[in-house]
């Protein structure tokens, strides 16, 4: 007879794994896409300090 708690189980951390892993593909795109974007207004910044 099947162990359907071990079987839920393991259906539950799969499920739990693939959308950890989702969530942090997602942040990883997030995080180098803001960190594009800070270094873009950082050299701007960067640029206005040295003009003034």
């Amino acid at each position: 007879m099947l162990n359907f708690s071990n079987f839920q189980d393991f259906i539950g951390m799969n499920s739990f794994y693939n959308c950890f892993f989702a969530f942090i593909r997602f942040v990883h795109l997030n995080i180098n896409n803001i960190m594009l974007l800070n270094a873009k207004n950082m050299l701007k910044g960067f640029f206005w300090v040295i003009a003034l």
